[in-house]
């Protein structure tokens, strides 16, 4: 499960990256142990000019934890990258709020949450108090201070190898082709 929802990072390290969804994005933080940069996938919403992140793992996801720890975040969408400031989202309402346009978005994160906060469908902003360690919102807001290095299509070269890969092999059919017809 894990390396399924990191195969984004795989696609901007191949300079895939405008293939993903304008949803998807990755965002790098700075270890709060190691100080380097830790880059996670994750599924955004904007409204307005908030860019608005959620933890479904709670408080206790890595990167959350490194953005309590330095704010300043590198923001990666299709050829877009950005650095920005990252708050936690504090007031219920507004938390709630972002909630409904991930779901709006995505009507299939709806057993998900549930799984992993307890919050149903039927669920009102009353309820959400009571998943709020299992759940975490963040609000990004783009800034001029300097961030952490992004993800770079360093695996760009292995483009080249396919072709040579997928010319060799063109060349070695078409051979035996030409063989079978004499």
């Amino acid at each position: 499960m894990r390396r399924a929802l990191q195969s984004p990072v795989l696609l901007y390290r191949l300079g895939l990256g405008w293939l993903l969804p304008p949803t998807i994005m990755l965002l790098t933080t700075k270890g709060r142990r190691s100080g380097r940069p830790h880059t996670a996938a994750l599924e955004s919403r904007r409204h307005g000019s908030k860019l608005y992140v959620v933890s479904i793992w709670g408080r206790q996801a890595d990167w959350y934890q490194n953005l309590l720890a330095d704010p300043v975040v590198r923001v990666q969408q299709g050829g877009r990258s950005f650095v920005a400031r990252a708050q936690p989202i504090n007031d219920a309402d507004e938390l709630w709020r972002v909630l409904h346009l991930f779901r709006k978005g995505n009507p299939l994160l709806d057993p998900i949450l549930e799984g992993t906060t307890g919050l149903s469908t039927s669920a009102t902003p009353d309820d959400l108090h009571l998943s709020r360690e299992r759940l975490a919102g963040v609000r990004l807001r783009t800034s001029g201070e300097p961030g952490p290095p992004g993800i770079q299509a360093d695996l760009a070269w292995a483009w080249g190898v396919l072709l040579v890969i997928l010319i060799g092999l063109a060349a070695l059919i078409w051979r035996r082709a030409g063989q079978r017809h004499t």
